[in-house]
């Protein structure tokens, strides 16, 4: 994140920071740096709006063979040119980004494990 919030702080879009800071002011959980947007049972959805683009994400458990498979599932609204060039520039390295994400959530237990407002794993009670 160190270098896409170095490349995007000067065309004023909000750097993983700000969006953090931002979820916080609001009183919204995080995980890494994504606002927490809604938990249910078996899924949970992450998301932000800026100026070039709005995203959502859902993370869920398909249990409906009995495997516990983890599904992410990206929704992104582009915002004019600037939307569409950002996407054009992260696209090829999305997929590896959320195969890392949900590789090191398996790793942690997730979904049985719980996350703590940082997105580390925290014990379970």
């Amino acid at each position: 994140m160190i270098i896409r919030d170095g490349l995007v702080a000067p065309f004023g879009l909000k750097t993983s920071r700000a969006i953090a800071e931002e979820a916080g002011a609001a009183g919204r959980d995080t995980i890494g740096y994504f606002p927490v947007l809604g938990t249910y049972r078996d899924e949970i959805v992450l998301g932000d709006d800026d100026r070039h683009l709005d995203f959502r994400m859902s993370i869920f458990v398909d249990d409906a063979a009995g495997a516990g498979e983890l599904v992410w599932i990206s929704v992104v609204h582009c915002h004019g040119r600037a939307g569409r060039a950002y996407l054009a520039a992260v696209r090829p390295f999305h997929r590896r980004v959320i195969a890392w994400s949900l590789g090191a959530a398996a790793k942690r237990g997730w979904p049985g494990a719980q996350t703590s407002r940082d997105g580390s794993a925290a014990d379970a009670p």
